[in-house]
């Protein structure tokens, strides 16, 4: 017999509702076991990020490792995010779900497989073979969104059973146990998601104003601290100045990136996308210096914007 995971159940849970049938058996007897903690694991998650000129789209793709020493599997991995998604895809055995009480989207796994002959139902979720396991690796999370990457919360939840309950004991109170919403109860950390930009904030260097709108960065400023990959949105000309683009060149930790940036979803943007590994994006500090020619305002005179952005990249 193949079976799902209740998805109505399983909506009800991300959502940060309790469990019905868990109330009503915790509200009329006695507590034999409580509810196990779902953060007895540790998952490092890997994104990659990649922007398509053409449909003005990024494309998020997740990799969850589970950790050797991690105690449980891992079940769900959520995002919170404040940026609308498209074309969500999951691995096998799992299933994406939007929240409509908060801005989260989820991943479980849903799928229970083929169970055995002698399965018993004891009231619990079926356990999913499609679940992460201590010390493997699953890919295929992946959205995409018209938002550029940035810093945003991940949950990752471990697979535990439901607290156990007497069947004969209608009387006792409920004392001293907590249904704690899955943001208070799994691993969590940050990786890179969509951000919605603010196109009032931009970051214009400082250091001549007479040219400083030449160029601008509409999601980085001096001294941030970023995950990768690191998206840098520039814009050219934010005042109306006249600015030759073709004269645009850019260096990353002392190496021509020029050829990185791409033409943005919005005319006089470009796009740069840079990972560790693959870029000259480096763990701790990094000098990013951009330059551009224009006119200055109410002259005929031509001068460079030169800005020097330096951010840090964690762990």
């Amino acid at each position: 017999m193949i079976l799902k995971r209740n998805k109505a159940m399983y909506l009800s849970v991300v959502a940060g509702f309790i469990i019905p049938a868990l109330i009503v058996a915790m509200a009329s007897g006695q507590v034999i076991v409580p509810p196990t903690p779902a953060n007895q694991l540790s998952v490092l998650v890997s994104a990659n990020v990649t922007y398509n000129s053409s449909s003005a789209l990024y494309t998020y793709t997740y990799t969850l490792t589970n950790a050797d020493t991690s105690e449980q599997k891992a079940w769900m991995f959520a995002l919170q995010l404040d940026s609308g998604v498209e074309n969500p895809t999951s691995p096998a055995g799992w299933t994406f779900a939007q929240h409509d009480d908060r801005p989260i989207v989820s991943w479980a796994a849903t799928d229970t497989g083929l169970l055995p002959p002698d399965f018993i139902d004891d009231g619990n979720l079926p356990p999913s073979p499609f679940s992460i396991v201590p010390g493997e690796t699953l890919t295929g999370f992946e959205l995409d969104s018209p938002d550029p990457p940035g810093n945003v919360p991940f949950f990752i939840q471990g697979e535990t059973k439901l607290a156990q309950v007497a069947t004969d004991t209608g009387d006792l109170p409920m004392e001293g146990v907590e249904i704690r919403d899955f943001t208070e109860n799994s691993y969590t950390g940050f990786t890179v998601g969509p951000v919605p930009l603010d196109q009032s904030q931009f970051y214009t260097g400082g250091r001549r104003p007479a040219v400083d709108g030449f160029l601008v960065f509409l999601n980085l400023a001096n001294d941030e601290v970023r995950t990768s990959p690191v998206g840098i949105i520039i814009k050219f000309a934010i005042n109306g100045e006249s600015v030759d683009q073709s004269t645009f060149h850019a260096t990353l930790n002392g190496t021509d990136v020029t050829g990185s940036f791409l033409p943005g979803s919005q005319s006089g943007e470009l796009v740069g996308i840079f990972h560790l590994g693959t870029s000259p994006l480096v763990t701790g500090r990094n000098v990013l210096v951009t330059g551009v020619n224009g006119i200055v305002p109410e002259t005929t005179r031509t001068a460079t914007d030169v800005d020097r952005i330096t951010f840090t990249v964690g762990q």
